[in-house]
């Protein structure tokens, strides 16, 4: 792999955030997250101003990393330099929080995030609700979940049954 110094000279010589982005994207593929993250500091340490793909994918490191408090960090910095976070940004932060093991907060996040009608969940986010719950055995609060999901405009597929399954059936609350 290049040296970052050198990735860096070379962004800063053709100025794309574009292309920028996506290297860091396959940077990130390789989970090599804290590279990343070095790379995504020294842009910002140039006063080039990212765009919400670049905080996004920065946010998801973080969350990878489980620092999950520097993702919503990152967040502020967001609200703070003008950009709207997207669905995106709420559904990495939501699934760094249950990567953390604080699916509680990660379903609280959830309910603001509908309450305030800041987005409209799709079926990445309800996902990532419902494997939460039943990581920590909360099957029938993940049902309730994908009830609600059922009467939105996004409904859900078979990945949201099969892990409410799974979390029934260790939970000795399915008859074969």
């Amino acid at each position: 792999m290049m040296p970052s110094n050198c990735l860096i000279k070379c962004f800063r010589d053709n100025l794309d955030l574009v292309e920028f982005n996506k290297l860091v994207t396959a940077i990130v593929k390789m989970k090599h997250y804290s590279t990343a993250l070095s790379l995504f500091r020294q842009i910002y340490l140039m006063e080039i101003q990212p765009d919400i793909y670049t905080f996004n994918i920065s946010i998801n490191c973080y969350c990878r990393l489980n620092k999950v408090g520097y993702g919503f960090a990152l967040l502020a910095i967001i609200f703070k330099q003008g950009h709207s976070p997207d669905l995106l940004t709420y559904t990495t932060l939501i699934n760094g929080l249950v990567l953390s093991d604080q699916v509680f907060d990660a379903v609280e996040l959830f309910k603001k995030l509908l309450r305030d009608k800041t987005c409209e969940p799709d079926q990445f986010m309800y996902g990532t609700v419902v494997n939460g719950l039943c990581k920590v055995g909360h099957s029938k609060r993940a049902l309730e979940v994908l009830r609600f999901m059922e009467k939105s405009t996004c409904q859900p597929v078979v990945q949201h049954y099969n892990p409410i399954i799974d979390s029934l059936c260790k939970d000795n609350m399915v008859d074969i």
